[in-house]
């Protein structure tokens, strides 16, 4: 004790004598050395009474000396209430801690959890670390409590940030992969789809100079290579690099006229029921991507029921509002067309549920599956700010539900479609560097009345357009060429003269197009491949 006063008086020392006496004075005490040894103690004391654990000290006989407020916060009752009791009184009856477990096996403390007791009998799990403390020939011991709950609270916090950080990283892989996919596929998009484009339209022009056995084998060469385009749009619209190209529509009309094809996809084996809701309003979607939305999910239906079943087919007007926008992550509120494919297949396991929209992901057969039939369908949907879920429980079937933003405007009606590709008489100078496809295209050309002439550059075409003494209507550029991209040519050809109309025509994709720049110019893109039909329509759209 001496030792601390003499410690307290030191203080005074430094903080000056005559502060002391005012305050001491103040306080209504007249004993300086009291008074320096409340200084001395008075920062501890603050530090305990503010500690964030609860805090005590312990009686050789187990009496608690002193208790924090966050102890008494923890028990809910006045820390006055706690001072003197036993600290048994606040354990439960069965426990088995006790003074000897405090000071520990080796009389160096120890570290307990334990359940508290408090004031309303409930249970308080907290972490105790004891210290014991001797003076004299007197053994104390000084106690914290932790609060498990908040503690195990954080933990659960850390918890969900890290399941949260491995989703962000499962996503921002996927991202990766997706971009990754999409460069890829939009690399090899132009001299793919320009090959294809070869292959169609060869066999079409074998196709109508034969019959019989010979005819058919063609017919399954045409076959494979729309399957091969189909392939790759789908490849395109998984890594979001494809546009689509969005109209208003009535879904009850597009099941209707899917239904036959829908049919002869699933076989005899499977039926077909289609319910439509007559009040369904239209939506904005790409005509030839919610067909393949629908022949995706039939596909994958009929592969989930090998010994047969039923797929019914449901079209119905959905209001979501604010507590089914909070039950589906993603989903906004707002007014929707709903569309769901139900099977009574296999089903698909709880644990698979998460994947099975990831591109390349497939449970089928090696052989049996791309794992890009329903990756389509979800980037299709989200490209036209819709949503896609699956519920399926195994042995049950599944259901896909498709949620598509209602139109607030009326679709046009469209007319019929020609039963003859439109025909024509006016000169067309077709650009194209890849002469398989150069003279396709001119062969259809010719074919459908036009007179053509044919370069094989930009450099070349426009040679032609200076020296040519016949009026040309329509140039007919692809846009990716070796010297002169179609973009330049066609700004010299609205620059210099008057007459000819452009029509542009690649195999890269159509935001590729639009990064190129094309799109500013309003001038109509045809796709490759492309058939007899779609050649035919865009050449006299293009030269009304």
């Amino acid at each position: 004790m001496s030792d601390r006063l003499t410690e307290a008086e030191d203080t005074l020392r430094a903080i000056g004598a005559g502060e002391v006496d005012a305050f001491v004075l103040a306080q209504g005490g007249n004993d300086r050395r009291v008074f320096a040894l409340e200084t001395v103690d008075r920062p501890y004391r603050m530090f305990v009474e503010n500690m964030r654990d609860g805090a005590a000290t312990i009686s050789p006989t187990g009496l608690i000396l002193f208790a924090n407020r966050r102890l008494g916060e923890l028990l809910g009752c006045a820390c006055d209430t706690i001072v003197g009791a036993p600290f048994t009184t606040y354990l439960p009856r069965d426990t088995s801690t006790g003074i000897d477990e405090l000071r520990g096996p080796d009389g160096q403390g120890a570290i307990i959890e334990v359940d508290l007791i408090d004031a309303d009998g409930r249970a308080v799990p907290v972490l105790i670390g004891s210290v014991p403390l001797t003076i004299g020939d007197r053994t104390f011991i000084c106690v914290t409590f932790s609060d498990l709950r908040a503690q195990k609270a954080h933990e659960r916090a850390i918890a969900r940030l890290d399941a949260d950080r491995r989703s962000l990283e499962h996503r921002l892989n996927q991202a990766d992969r997706l971009d990754s996919l999409g460069q890829l596929a939009g690399g090899i998009a132009h001299d793919f789809n320009n090959l294809l484009s070869v292959i169609l339209n060869y066999a079409s022009f074998a196709a109508e100079q034969t019959s019989g056995a010979v005819h058919d084998d063609i017919g399954q060469i045409s076959a494979a290579a729309e399957r091969a385009a189909r392939l790759t749009r789908q490849l395109l619209i998984v890594a979001r690099r494809e546009t689509v190209n969005v109209e208003r529509l009535d879904l009850n009309i597009v099941v209707s006229e899917m239904s036959s094809l829908l049919g002869s996809t699933l076989g005899e084996h499977v039926e077909l029921l289609v319910r439509t809701d007559e009040s369904l309003p239209e939506v904005e979607a790409d005509r030839g991507c919610v067909d393949q939305i629908l022949l995706n999910l039939a596909v994958n239906a009929r592969d989930a029921m090998p010994s047969g079943g039923t797929l019914t087919l449901r079209t119905v007007r959905l209001t979501i509002d604010a507590a089914l926008a909070r039950a589906r992550s993603g989903l906004e509120e707002g007014e929707y067309v709903s569309v769901t494919i139900e099977d009574t297949g296999v089903g698909i396991p709880h644990e698979l549920l998460s994947q099975i929209f990831e591109p390349f992901f497939t449970t089928k057969a090696l052989g049996k599956g791309t794992g890009l039939g329903l990756a389509t369908v979800y980037g299709i949907v989200k490209q036209t700010c819709g949503y896609v879920y699956v519920e399926s429980t195994p042995g049950h079937g599944s259901r896909f539900t498709v949620l598509l933003p209602r139109s607030a405007v009326r679709a046009e009606p469209t007319a019929p479609p020609e039963s003859l590709p439109p025909r024509g008489s006016e000169t067309i100078l077709l650009v194209e560097d890849d002469r398989p496809v150069r003279v396709a295209v001119r062969r259809m050309l010719e074919g459908l009345g036009y007179r053509v002439h044919e370069a094989s550059n930009g450099a070349e075409a426009i040679g032609q357009l200076e020296t040519s003494r016949e009026r040309i209507h329509l140039v007919l550029t692809d846009v990716v060429m070796p010297d002169i991209h179609g973009r330049t040519l066609a700004e010299c050809v609205l620059d210099q003269y008057a007459e000819p109309r452009v029509l542009y025509m690649s195999g890269y994709t159509e935001d590729e197009i639009l990064q190129r720049g094309l799109g500013e110019s309003g001038m109509a893109l045809l796709q490759k491949p492309f058939t007899l039909e779609a050649l035919a329509r865009a050449v006299r759209t293009a030269l009304r």
